[in-house]
C-alpha cells in the first residue's frame, strides 16, 4: 500500500491581498478625498480672512464717522491765521481741492495739560482713494508744517463728497461748496452738513449733521 503525500496548495480564488487594479483604484479615491478636503480648508480659510478683512474694514469706517461726526458738532465760528498772516475763514469746504473740509473746531480736551490751545484746526481730505484727516496742535499757524498730525483714516474710498446748509439765503438751499470769502451770503459756519461716504464693498452711507454754532440769521 503506497502512501501518497497530499500538499494542500492554496488555489487562486483564496490568495488574500489586493490586485493592482484594486490598488490603483483606491489611491485614486484618496487622492480626489485629499483635493476636496484641502480645496474646502482652503475656501474656509480665505472665508475667515475675507471676514475679518471686512470686520476690520467696518470697524475703521465706524470710527470715522463717529470722529467726523464729533469734529463737526465742535466747530466753531473762529478765524485761523496763517503763515503769511492771512485769515483762513472758520469753516471751509470745497471739493476741487484736495482738503475738502477745514474747520475750526473746540473742546479738545488737554488732560496733560500740554502747552496748547483747546481749539483746532481740523481738516479732511481724499488723496488716492484714501480719506485722512490732519490737525494743528497751535491754531494760529507759525508755519504751514510745524505742529501738524496727520492720520489715514480709510482705504478704497469711492466717495467722499459734503452739502453745506445756507440759512443765509432765501430761502435756505443746500450747497457744494462753503467759502464765505468768496460769497457773501455765506457767513460763519453752515447751518448743516451733509456727508456723502462710499468705501469698497460697502454700501454708500449719508450723515446730516446739525452745527449747533450755524449760522440762522
Amino acid at each position: 500500500m503506497k502512501l501518497y503525500s497530499h500538499i494542500h496548495r492554496p488555489s487562486k480564488h483564496h490568495q488574500s491581498g489586493f490586485s493592482l487594479v484594486e490598488l490603483l483604484v483606491a489611491i485614486s479615491i484618496m487622492a480626489i478625498i485629499a483635493v476636496t478636503t484641502y480645496q474646502i480648508l482652503a475656501v474656509a480659510q480665505n472665508s475667515s480672512s475675507n471676514q475679518h478683512e471686512k470686520l476690520q474694514q467696518l470697524t475703521a469706517l465706524d470710527k470715522t464717522l463717529d470722529l467726523l461726526q464729533r469734529d463737526l458738532l465742535s466747530a466753531i465760528n473762529r478765524p485761523v491765521r496763517t503763515p503769511d498772516q492771512d485769515w483762513l475763514a472758520a469753516f471751509s469746504g470745497d471739493l476741487e481741492y484736495e482738503r475738502t473740509i477745514s474747520f475750526t473746531r473746540g473742546g479738545w480736551h488737554n488732560p496733560l495739560a500740554e502747552q496748547r490751545a483747546e481749539l483746532q484746526r481740523a481738516s479732511y481730505w481724499l488723496r488716492n482713494n484714501n480719506l485722512y484727516r490732519s490737525y494743528f496742535a497751535h491754531l494760529d499757524m507759525a508755519n504751514y508744517e510745524e505742529g501738524q498730525t496727520q492720520h489715514q483714516l480709510l482705504s478704497n474710498v469711492e466717495r467722499f463728497e459734503a452739502r453745506y446748509l445756507n440759512t443765509n439765503t432765501n430761502p435756505p438751499e443746500w450747497q457744494d461748496r462753503w467759502s464765505p470769502a468768496d460769497n457773501s451770503q455765506q457767513k460763519g459756519l453752515p447751518a448743516a452738513v451733509e456727508i456723502t461716504l462710499k468705501v469698497k464693498n460697502f454700501d454708500t452711507i449719508k450723515r446730516l449733521m446739525l452745527l449747533p454754532d450755524g449760522e440762522t440769521q
